[in-house]
């Protein structure tokens, strides 16, 4: 029921890692510290975002995949709220001689909003829930099923005349007001609801994870106590993508774990899916694991 999406857990991220996103913070916060010198300000105190984008990825090249959706991701993980935004494309910090950087990176307060009022969010988040799950015909899709966020702004706005205010910004607040995580962006300005379909998967699919457990996998089974479900891949390469994720060492190695997919479907195993080559499944028994490569 779509209501049910206005439940929020603690906030995800648009970052590859919490590493990058504090990186980004603290860097970002410095150079508003002391951007008067160097980067053009309006007369109201804002930089172009686009000029925090360009600076960031200069001083720290690890960052050089971010965008803007990632500069407005601090007005959420910012403890001490001093970061704010004028229309879409300005940001200034709010000088104060008290707070150093390192003290906005706990984010323990829960995410502020963009919205005038709690009630505009929840209107805004069902909204755009209901447009984006049944492909509005105003809307234009891509041929992987992303519309234009400046599309769907204009069509709640045009809609309800009360949200005329809003802009692609609070499009983006929803990524992190969206309690099952099915809101998601590529690029800076696409966006699409991910529907969940069940289907008949390949004879074979891949588990990726790190060799060091890969054989007590085989052993036992794979299962996740946190998430509930397991992500099998029909490619090797993304399946060994997905694994890297959890390497933190530089000796950590990948295997990938070979599934008897055609076997765990007819047995009534259910395969469902919310990306091309991406099959998921709430777990797979080590009677369903062929082998391990």
């Amino acid at each position: 029921m779509i209501l049910n999406e206005l439940d929020v857990r603690p906030s995800p991220t648009f970052y590859k890692s919490q590493k990058d996103l504090d990186m980004a913070l603290t860097a970002s916060v410095e150079i508003l510290y002391s951007a008067y010198s160097y980067l053009p300000m309006d007369s109201d105190g804002f930089f172009p975002i686009n000029y925090i984008i360009s600076t960031l990825k200069d001083k720290i090249p690890a960052l050089y995949y971010i965008n803007r959706n990632h500069i407005i991701e601090f007005y959420f993980k910012d403890l001490v709220r001093k970061i704010s935004f004028k229309d879409d494309d300005y940001i200034k910090y709010d000088i104060d001689s008290q707070v150093q950087a390192t003290e906005i990176l706990h984010v323990g307060k829960p995410t502020s909003t963009l919205f005038s009022s709690q009630s505009d969010l929840d209107t805004t988040l069902i909204s755009s829930v209901h447009l984006l799950r049944n492909n509005i015909a105003s809307l234009d899709k891509d041929t992987e099923g992303y519309f234009k966020v400046n599309d769907l702004c204009g069509t709640i706005k045009k809609r309800m005349p009360f949200l005329s205010y809003i802009t692609k910004n609070h499009i983006i607040e929803l990524f992190f007001k969206d309690k099952h995580r099915k809101i998601i962006f590529k690029d800076q300005n696409l966006i699409k609801y991910k529907l969940k379909v069940y289907l008949c998967p390949p004879d074979e699919l891949y588990f990726g994870t790190l060799t060091n457990l890969a054989n007590k996998m085989k052993d036992k089974g794979i299962f996740s106590n946190t998430k509930k479900y397991i992500k099998l891949y029909c490619n090797k390469d993304n399946a060994t993508n997905f694994a890297k994720k959890f390497a933190v060492h530089m000796d950590d190695k990948i295997s990938l774990l070979v599934i008897d997919a055609k076997k765990a479907y007819g047995d009534g195993l259910k395969f469902s899916t919310y990306e091309e080559g991406e099959y998921i499944i709430t777990d797979v028994k080590k009677e369903y694991i062929k082998g391990v490569l």
